[in-house]
Formats: structure tokens, sequence, C-alpha cells
């Protein structure tokens, strides 16, 4: 798997009159576009991030509404890969998550969603 999951945040993007650039990809309940499996573009925040394409499976399945201790389940499946790897890799891409502001909402309001259900 990638040893970084998320290249540092650029700045906003915008279209040649100067405004945001929302007319590509479709929104996420989670406020995200993604743009093929490498780039997301935040719309809360106005950030664009590039992903790898382990890091934006697991965006996505955040934002789809996935809870986190499925997701394990989730990338040995589509990966391959077994338990101990998934746990790894999932762990690796919420501590860059955590480091990212704009992007680190997604895993706490899951978090905060699957808590509040029980």
């Amino acid at each position: 798997m990638d040893a970084h999951l998320i290249a540092k945040a650029s700045g906003p993007v915008v279209t040649a009159d100067g405004g945001p650039d929302f007319h590509q990809g479709a929104p996420t309940a989670a406020g995200l576009r993604f743009y093929g499996d490498e780039f997301v573009f935040d719309i809360r925040s106005g950030m664009f991030f590039r992903l790898s394409a382990t890091a934006s499976f697991i965006l996505r399945a955040l934002a789809g509404g996935a809870a986190i201790a499925d997701l394990p389940a989730a990338m040995e499946r589509q990966y391959g890969i077994d338990h101990a790897s998934a746990l790894r890799d999932i762990q690796l891409f919420l501590n860059e998550l955590a480091a990212l502001e704009p992007l680190d909402r997604v895993a706490h309001d899951q978090a905060n969603d699957h808590a509040n259900a029980d």
C-alpha cells in the first residue's frame, strides 16, 4: 500500500473568472467531489487534495456512510489483503486525515454518527 495516502493540499480550485469551480464531479453528502480516484475537492473548505487509490477508496467509503469498523473487511475484499494489513492501512489513513483539518471532519462525522446511533 502507499506510504503517503494523501498529498499536501493546494489552494482552492478556481475558474477563469476567479470564482470557485463547482461544475465538475458530483458532490457527496459530506461535501466532497471526487475526480477519478486521484483527486477530491472539499466544497466546504475550498481545498483540493490528491489521493492514492487506497485513500480514495477509504474516503469514498466514509463519505458514503460506511462505519470505520466496517472498513477493514471492505479493504480485504477490494484489495485481497489480510486483516492486519487492512487495519494498518486504515489507521495510517486516519492519522494522515487527522493532520488535514478540512478532511478530518469526514472521519469524525462518521465516528460521531455511529456513536450516537448506539
